[in-house]
C-alpha cells in the first residue's frame, strides 16, 4: 500500500521496546506517531469504564493526547481516509468528517462468547460484563463507518452488517519461507506458535498439553511440544512441569522454528476470525492440525491441506499420524502450501483494500 498511498501512522505504545519496531516501519510510512499509554492512564480509563457503558477494552484506550495529535495531523494534512485499525480506537474517528473504513479484524462479540464458556468462574463473570456492553457497541459503529473490514463470513454473519466487507489475512511467503526439509530427517516435535497472553491461545495450549500430549507420548516417548511466542502467562509458563513440553517465548526467527518442527497444532478451543498461525505453518509447509473452531474462515478441506479434529483422542491420533507417517506429512503440507499461495497471498489482501480505498474516495 505505501507504494502507491503516503501513509500517517498514529500509535500507541507502553513500553519503550515496542518503539523498537518503528524503525522497520518507517520504510513503509510518510511519517510515524507514537503514544505512550502509561499504567497511570490505564488505571483511570478502567476505573471510568466502571460507570459507563463503553467496553473496557474500547476505555482502556482513551487519551487526550492521542486525540490532539489526531486533530493536528489532519488540520496539517489533507488525507483522503482514516483506516481505524480494531474497534478500540473507533472513538477517535467520530469527530473528524473523513471516511472511515474500520477494520475490526474479527468479531468480537464473536470471540467472547467463545471464551466465556472454557475459561475460570471468575475470568468468565468479567467477560460476560464486556460481552454485554459489546453486543450494543460493535454493531453500532460498524453501522456508523462507511466500510467496514472483517476477515471472514462468520465475522460477517455475527455482525451482520451490510458495508462489511470480508478480505482474508494473508501470510508474507518470503518471511515464512520453506526449506524443504524431508519429515524424515526431523524429530518428532510439535509446534504451536502466537501471543501467548492472548486467553484462546492459552487455553489451546493448556488443552493439548493436558487433553492430547500424554496419549502421544505414550506412542512416541521422544517427541516434544514447544510453545513459541511472546509473553508467555504464568498458566502457560507452568505447562513445563509436563515432561518434554518446552515454553520457548519470543524468537528471532519464526519461519524458522516452524520449519524444524515436524507437526504445527492450533487446537483452538475459543476465539474467532483466521488463525494466522495455521496460515504461517502452511506457508513453511509444516502440516496442521486443528480443531472446527481454529478452522473458521478457511476453505481448506480436511485431509488435503490440513486436518480437522475436535475431540482430544481424536487430536492426539492425527497428529501422531503426521509424525509417523512421512507420506501423509509430505502430502498434507504440500496441499497446505498450494491452498496458501491460492488463497492467502498478500498481493490479493493489498487489491481489495485498495479497491475500498478508491470507491470511498470517489464518494467523498
Amino acid at each position: 500500500m505505501s507504494k502507491k498511498y503516503d501513509i500517517t501512522l498514529l500509535t500507541f505504545y507502553r513500553h519503550p521496546k515496542q518503539l523498537d519496531d518503528l524503525e522497520e516501519l518507517g520504510k513503509y510510512c510518510h511519517s510515524i506517531h507514537p503514544i505512550k499509554l502509561s499504567n497511570g492512564l490505564i488505571l483511570k480509563n478502567l476505573f471510568k469504564a466502571l460507570f459507563g457503558r463503553k467496553p473496557y477494552q474500547v476505555q482502556f484506550f482513551q487519551s487526550k493526547s492521542f486525540a490532539g495529535t489526531l486533530s493536528a495531523l489532519i488540520k496539517e494534512h489533507s488525507f483522503q481516509l482514516i483506516h481505524c485499525f480494531t474497534l478500540r480506537l473507533y472513538p477517535y474517528t467520530q469527530k473528524h468528517e473523513l471516511p472511515v473504513v474500520l477494520e475490526l479484524i474479527d468479531s468480537m462479540v464473536l470471540n467472547l462468547k467463545s471464551l466465556v464458556k472454557i475459561v475460570s468462574p471468575l475470568r468468565s463473570f468479567v467477560f460476560k460484563q464486556e460481552l454485554n456492553r459489546m453486543m450494543s457497541y460493535e454493531p453500532m459503529i460498524a453501522k456508523e463507518s462507511e466500510a467496514v473490514i472483517v476477515v471472514s463470513e462468520f465475522d460477517k454473519k455475527e455482525i451482520g452488517e451490510a458495508n462489511i466487507k470480508v478480505i482474508p489475512n494473508g501470510v508474507d511467503t518470503k518471511k515464512f519461507y520453506t526449506l524443504n526439509k524431508s519429515p524424515e530427517t526431523k524429530a518428532p516435535t510439535i509446534i504451536f506458535t502466537g501471543n501467548m497472553k492472548y486467553a484462546p491461545n492459552v487455553e489451546a495450549v493448556k488443552w493439548f498439553a493436558n487433553k492430547c500430549f500424554p496419549s502421544i507420548l505414550s506412542e512416541i516417548p521422544e517427541a516434544k511440544f514447544r510453545i513459541v511466542g511472546v509473553n508467555p502467562a504464568p498458566e502457560v509458563l507452568a505447562l513445563e512441569k509436563i515432561e518434554h513440553v518446552e515454553v520457548v517465548g519470543f524468537v528471532e526467527d519464526l519461519a524458522l522454528e516452524i520449519n524444524e518442527a515436524k507437526v504445527a497444532v492450533a487446537p483452538m478451543q475459543s476465539g474467532s476470525g483466521i488463525q494466522n498461525k495455521i496460515l504461517e505453518a502452511m506457508a513453511c509447509k509444516t502440516p496442521v492440525v486443528t480443531t472446527k473452531k481454529g478452522c473458521e474462515g478457511l476453505m481448506a478441506k480436511s485431509g488435503e491441506a490440513i486436518v480437522v479434529a475436535n475431540k482430544a483422542n481424536e487430536f492426539a491420533k492425527d497428529v501422531i499420524s503426521l509424525l509417523t507417517d512421512t507420506k501423509l506429512n509430505e502430502e498434507i503440507g504440500e496441499g497446505g502450501h498450494q491452498y496458501v499461495q491460492e488463497h492467502h497471498s498478500w498481493d490479493n489482501g493489498a487489491k481489495e483494500v485498495d479497491k475500498l480505498y478508491q470507491e470511498l474516495s470517489n464518494r467523498a
